[in-house]
């Protein structure tokens, strides 16, 4: 059993779809972590492409994993909605096909209080898995909150909803807790599960590492507007009504809506109609007090978020020139999930307008 939490099983869930070519990597990383993993569910999403196969090879001789396959798929929210229905108890770790693990961290914490619900352990990004690392989740200081001061941190953007970065106590999750989104759905289970907790360990250890893929459901423009929109009200919906001021609705929205309609275009760079929506949304949220926030945060933000609703495409224009020199300078850069940060936070990279 996993000694961080005496008696109570760790299981790991990932779902996958048509990873043919990158799952081998998670079952080698997953094999690597057997000494702190009790149990694996993994989620076939309708893959096309051999996946089925070849995880099922692979769950044959581990009698520790169980292989659930859906016919068609149906999006990751719903899959793991699905893998979580077959875990009665213990804690549960979500994690992505293509990034990568880093269970070191469970191997040497200390047992746990009975009343902690959630591990909030740092993640970092990389454009690829040589590259350097940018820190995306996940506090500089151990400490522990309770529901409303998690929730606090989360809306500032302290902190990122990302869920592979949190190993989480089975009983805080409630049913279907992630929304039928193709998108977003993660931060959206991240707050209920938050409103649902007791207390929450911040652990500055790293767990994880995202790693940047093209063909990644983030990089697709897809409905991400709309996505963001709706996990963004349900957020707020969601998280304990203490937390949820009229300053951290405003810290919110600057940095989950504001920033992401100025900095996805650079990411899916040609397509004049999500310019287009993303200049709409953020007209639509920049009050002044979210300017404000925006201003007093990060100004080459909320310079450019004023920019772009004044003249949208030569601003636009403009923006996506600097951050291409900036890349070409091989610049420190931030990247498009990761929030604002607030004067209270550590000091853990700079914000910038690049990716």
């Amino acid at each position: 059993m996993l000694s961080l939490i005496g008696s109570e099983p760790l299981t790991v869930i990932a779902c996958v779809f048509n990873a043919a070519e990158l799952a081998p990597r998670l079952l080698a990383q997953l094999d690597a972590a057997r000494d702190v993993v009790d149990a694996v569910v993994v989620v076939d999403d309708g893959s096309t492409d051999g996946t089925g196969a070849l995880l099922a090879s692979w769950a044959a001789d581990r009698p520790h994993v169980r292989l659930l396959s859906r016919p068609v798929n149906g999006g990751v929210a719903a899959a793991r909605n699905w893998a979580l229905s077959t875990v009665p108890e213990g804690f549960v770790w979500f994690v992505d096909h293509d990034d990568l693990l880093h269970p070191g961290p469970l191997r040497r914490i200390d047992p746990i209080e009975s009343e902690v619900d959630v591990l909030w352990f740092q993640a970092d990004y990389r454009s690829a898995p040589d590259a350097q690392a940018r820190r995306c989740d996940g506090l500089d200081g151990g400490r522990v909150a309770d529901a409303p001061n998690a929730a606090g941190l989360l809306l500032r953007g302290d902190v990122d909803g990302f869920l592979w970065s949190k190993v989480i106590r089975r009983s805080a999750i409630p049913p279907d807790v992630f929304p039928p989104l193709s998108s977003q759905s993660d931060v959206v289970g991240v707050a209920r599960i938050v409103a649902q907790s007791r207390r929450i360990s911040f652990v500055p250890e790293l767990l994880y590492t995202w790693l940047h893929r093209t063909g990644s459901i983030s990089r697709r423009p897809g409905r991400q507007l709309d996505n963001l929109l709706a996990a963004h009200d349900a957020v707020l919906c969601a998280l304990p009504s203490a937390a949820v001021s009229l300053q951290a609705r405003n810290e919110f929205a600057a940095w989950f809506l504001c920033r992401a309609c100025v900095v996805l275009p650079l990411r899916f760079a040609g397509d004049p109609a999500f310019d287009a929506a993303a200049t709409r949304l953020l007209r639509a949220v920049l009050s002044t007090a979210v300017l404000g926030v925006l201003v007093r945060r990060s100004p080459s933000i909320g310079a450019a978020a004023v920019a772009i609703t004044l003249a949208p495409a030569p601003s636009r224009w403009a923006i996506a020139r600097v951050d291409a020199l900036r890349r070409a300078l091989r610049r420190p850069r931030d990247h498009p999930r990761f929030p604002l940060r607030s004067k209270n936070a550590s000091p853990r990279r700079r914000d910038s307008l690049g990716r």
